[in-house]
């Protein structure tokens, strides 16, 4: 992995404010929807990656299920940061 891999993880902690909003029941409108959906853009216009076996790993369905997981694993790492911020 290179440096730029660690780029998202800088991205979310840099801008946790806003990722906090994802933790509210009563957040804005559309807006658990819009993450996985701009993960998969992300996805689909920016990478290709490579198989180690025989397999298509850049459909689009594999893409869309990476950004679902992806977005689950930054929600995830961003519910720790939340109960910090409420016991303050």
């Amino acid at each position: 992995m290179g440096a730029n891999s660690f780029e998202l993880i800088s991205f979310v902690y840099d801008n946790r404010s806003f990722f906090n909003l994802y933790l509210l029941k009563d957040t804005i409108p559309g807006l658990h929807e819009e993450l996985p959906q701009a993960i998969f853009e992300m996805l689909e216009e920016r990478f290709t990656f490579t198989p180690l076996g025989d397999h298509n790993i850049n459909s689009a369905q594999f893409k869309l299920h990476m950004a679902h997981g992806t977005a689950g694993v930054i929600l995830a790492s961003a519910k720790p940061a939340m109960k910090n911020h409420r016991k303050k």
